[in-house]
């Protein structure tokens, strides 16, 4: 995608002493630190992914629709795409 979906924080976002960095160096959040153990640190990597993961979940919205638009499916194959979409639109 050529426009970023978080535009007032660009992006790559990284994980930092507990602070999730934008492109710019800005802090925009923080995560916890309990026990200072590599799943907290694990969690901040994976909140500053959240541009990435949902660039993806769109990416891969749009690919449902136009298979679903063109390609003709089996029933069963059909309805798992239609769910597939109900999540990613939860998601995005």
């Amino acid at each position: 995608m050529t426009k970023q979906i978080y535009p007032h924080h660009p992006y790559p976002w990284k994980a930092d002493n507990w602070r999730i960095l934008e492109a710019n160096g800005w802090v925009i959040g923080n995560y916890p630190f309990t026990l200072g153990d590599e799943l907290d640190h694990a969690s901040g990597e994976l909140m500053s992914k959240a541009p990435e993961l949902q660039e993806a979940a769109m990416g891969a919205l749009e690919a449902i629709n136009k298979v679903l638009s063109i390609e003709t499916l089996t029933p069963g194959g059909r309805k798992a795409l239609e769910i597939a979409k109900r999540h990613l639109l939860e998601v995005v």
